[in-house]
C-alpha cells in the first residue's frame, strides 16, 4: 500500500437542535431547515465517518469486493490539534474516502488516545461537511450550541478552528468541519 502523509486535510459538521435539521438531505428527504425558512448553513453532507476496529484494512477489502465501494488511496497523515482548553496534541492517523458522488463514505482507522480511539463496542461515527471560509464561525456556534470543539489544527497565536474542526454531539458522535475538500487532494 502506498500511504502519503498529509499535513492538513479533512473533516467538516453539523447536528443538534435545529442545526441538525440540515443533515436530512443525507435521508433523500430534502432540507427540512430550508423548508422551515432557516438558513442551511453547513451545506450539503459530504460523507459519514466511521472508526473501524480493530481491521481497518480488511473492512476496507469487504466493502470493495462485496458491494462494490470504490475508495482512494489510504492517506496517513500527522496532525497537531488544539482543543477547547487549549492543549495540543499530536495524532498519526489513517482515512479514506469512497469515490463518487457525495456524501462519501469515510473509514477512519482508530488512534489510541484520541477523539478517534474506537473499539468493536463503540465505534466513533462522525457527520462531514465542507463549509470553506465560514469554519470558524460556523464551529463557533457549534461550540455556543453545547458542542464541544474536540480538536482544531494547532496554529499560534490563530484563536478558533484553523483548517479542521472536530465537535462532540454525543460519546462517539461527532461533527467535522472542513475548510477546503480532502478528495481534491486524493485524487
Amino acid at each position: 500500500m502506498n500511504e502519503t502523509p498529509k499535513e492538513i486535510s479533512r473533516r467538516g459538521a453539523l447536528v443538534g437542535g435545529l442545526v441538525g435539521a440540515a443533515a436530512i438531505p443525507l435521508l433523500g428527504l430534502g432540507s427540512i431547515a430550508q423548508a422551515a425558512g432557516l438558513p442551511d448553513a453547513f451545506g450539503p453532507l459530504h460523507h459519514v465517518g466511521v472508526a473501524i476496529a480493530p481491521n481497518f484494512d480488511e473492512v476496507l477489502a469487504k466493502l470493495t469486493a462485496t458491494i462494490g465501494l470504490e475508495f482512494y488511496q489510504p492517506v496517513v497523515e500527522t496532525l497537531t490539534l488544539r482543543d477547547e482548553a487549549g492543549h495540543v496534541h499530536t495524532y498519526t492517523d489513517r482515512f479514506t474516502l469512497s469515490k463518487g458522488p457525495e456524501p462519501h463514505v469515510e473509514l477512519l482507522d482508530p488512534v489510541p488516545g484520541s477523539f478517534f480511539g474506537a473499539n468493536p463496542a463503540h465505534p466513533v461515527v462522525e457527520l462531514g461537511y465542507v463549509v470553506g471560509d465560514r469554519l470558524a464561525e460556523l464551529s463557533a456556534m457549534l461550540t455556543a450550541n453545547g458542542m464541544p470543539l474536540l480538536g482544531t489544527i494547532a496554529v499560534d497565536p490563530q484563536p478558533g478552528a484553523v483548517g479542521v474542526a472536530w465537535h462532540q454531539v454525543s460519546n462517539n458522535f461527532l461533527i467535522e468541519l472542513l475548510a477546503d475538500d480532502p478528495v481534491a487532494s486524493m485524487a
